[in-house]
């Protein structure tokens, strides 16, 4: 398989998916949509965010993500037996890292509802959030490198230092797609 081929590219392809979905959903705003009783709603978030904070928010949701990581490729490596469609193989790692992008973005939305709620700088809230998209893409990458260890055994030729050019790929996309440094 030559690195520009077209199944190298779906490869690169499912990678810039895989890890924009949470740059994406994490731009939403930062309401809460909470349902029920308004009134006593407001009094227990009111509660619980006077003791929040931006490490006890990181705290909780690197947990989060750091946990569900190792389900999240067991998942994949249970759908993933006996699949030898590399579309479907994607779509199912997706789903997967969607799951820890979920995490991130709730963690995000804490996080922004805390800067809202303090007046705190962008680059507080920014710092702060880096640190927690590093959680999620570190782990997102077991599950891509689960994907790409199904991938390799149904590609002639494939080899570690073919597996090492993707992850390299995918890291230099990570990376594009992480937040800018702010002023």
């Amino acid at each position: 398989m030559k690195f520009g081929s077209k199944s190298s590219v779906a490869v690169a392809a499912v990678s810039a998916v895989l890890f924009s979905t949470a740059l994406l959903t994490g731009c939403g705003s930062a309401g809460s949509g909470t349902k029920g009783d308004v009134s006593s709603s407001a009094a227990t978030a009111v509660q619980k965010k006077a003791t929040e904070t931006y490490d006890s928010i990181y705290d909780e949701y690197s947990k989060q993500i750091e946990e569900a990581a190792p389900k999240a490729v067991e998942e994949f490596k249970k759908q993933a037996e006996g699949n030898t469609d590399v579309k479907k193989l994607a779509e199912v790692a997706n789903d997967q890292v969607g799951t820890l992008a979920k995490i991130m973005t709730d963690g995000s939305k804490k996080m922004a509802e805390l800067r809202e709620k303090n007046g705190d700088s962008y680059k507080t809230y920014e710092k702060n959030y880096k640190k927690l998209y590093k959680v999620y893409s570190d782990k997102a990458m077991d599950v891509y490198g689960a994907y790409l260890d199904v991938y390799g055994k149904q590609v002639p030729g494939y080899n570690d230092q073919m597996k090492q050019q993707m992850i390299d790929q995918y890291k230099a996309t990570v990376q594009q797609l992480a937040p800018a440094e702010s002023d």
